[in-house]
């Protein structure tokens, strides 16, 4: 039987470090380069659950942001990479924000919790 589970079940597993979701990373990468004089900071992280899912999360930002509010501006992606099992589906396979405030929001509006 294939279980057909939103990409919020993961994202929200990792936004919360939540240890009743079994999950290992298998990468994560940093690195810094320039953009038109704009230090750019990349990390790029791939995470595999018990499931078979392979979620891979690419983050940007400007380096030397300064702002008043909370959730300045970046690029954050979230990914199904691969799903190394036939017994699971994900929708959507990928969803873009554009800052920390906008995952929180959404994962609000799209967690069963």
């Amino acid at each position: 039987m294939i279980s057909h589970k939103p990409l919020s079940f993961y994202i929200s597993a990792l936004h919360a470090n939540d240890l009743q979701h079994s999950y290992q990373l298998l990468s994560d990468n940093e690195s810094t380069h320039s953009e038109e004089d704009v230090l750019i900071y990349q990390k790029v992280s791939t995470w595999l659950f018990e499931d078979g899912v392979v979620i891979r999360c690419e983050y940007e930002e400007e380096q030397g942001q300064h702002s008043d509010a909370c959730c300045f501006p970046c690029w954050i992606e979230f990914k199904v990479q691969e799903i190394r099992k036939n017994t699971v589906t994900v929708s959507p396979a990928l969803k873009r924000f554009t800052n920390q405030c906008q995952i929180k929001t959404w994962l609000q509006f799209n967690s069963d919790a």
